[in-house]
């Protein structure tokens, strides 16, 4: 496992990130086959490395740790502990972006493959109460999402929010328009066609977020749910200038 480790951390150090990856899966192989740890654990050793500025480590074990939630016997842990996971590599995608876009192949290649890999996990997962899984998956697809977006890769972000809604709406049927999260997704959509120059189809979708954040009934608070529908309806007059301004071209 040391051995891996310290290889794993050369490899990101000479971006070579196909072996950085080789040895992530091979080192959750391992930690499958010889349990020694708890994901709790695991994940609190993560968040260690985190705090103290150790980016790739906190990467290593918060995949490792997402790996020891698959094996948990309570599956609903195992989809709250994929939501924490994913959640942390997306908050590591922000400080590596913020660093500079010289660690844009390290996200999209190494990370985020990290993140669509426990997005698997989440949603293979069963014995779970159906409604608040795809909630939690909702969170989970966010995070991905999330972190495509900080590097502009557009169509890979089309794809993920495209399958998160398919998803939610495919359970919760018309009920989704109560969930404020699902307006997110929808509007981020919306606004990921515009980045392609799709404005047809990101109007669509800013209009359906706007209904969802009418009728939502989970905000915190009232301000809130006012705060989406006014920057909602920004995005949809800013995507009908630029539909504008590109027929006249």
């Amino acid at each position: 496992m040391l051995q891996l480790f310290h290889h794993f951390l050369a490899s990101l150090k000479h971006k070579d990130i196909a072996n950085a990856r080789g040895d992530l899966y091979k080192i959750g192989r391992l930690v499958r086959n010889n349990i020694d740890t708890t994901p709790w654990s695991t994940e609190f050793y993560g968040f260690q490395f985190f705090i103290n500025k150790k980016y790739f480590e906190a990467t290593l074990f918060y995949w490792i740790a997402a790996t020891l939630y698959d094996l948990e016997d309570n599956p609903k842990e195992s989809v709250i502990g994929f939501r924490k996971c994913v959640d942390s590599l997306n908050q590591i995608n922000v400080i590596l972006n913020q660093n500079g876009e010289s660690n844009s192949p390290i996200i999209k290649h190494h990370v985020l493959l990290l993140m669509h890999e426990i997005k698997k996990m989440c949603c293979a997962k069963i014995g779970v109460n159906m409604h608040f899984k795809c909630k939690s998956e909702l969170f989970v697809f966010h995070f991905v999402e999330w972190s495509e977006n900080l590097i502009k890769d557009w169509e890979s972000r089309r794809q993920t929010l495209t399958e998160a809604i398919q998803r939610v709406a495919k359970i919760y049927g018309n009920a989704p328009k109560r969930l404020l999260l699902y307006g997110d997704l929808l509007c981020h959509l919306g606004y990921t066609y515009a980045r392609l120059s799709q404005y047809d189809e990101a109007i669509r979708y800013f209009k359906l977020s706007l209904e969802v954040y009418c009728t939502a009934d989970d905000p915190s608070t009232p301000e809130e749910k006012l705060k989406r529908i006014q920057d909602g309806q920004l995005n949809l007059d800013w995507t009908m200038r630029r539909k504008m301004f590109a027929e006249k071209k």
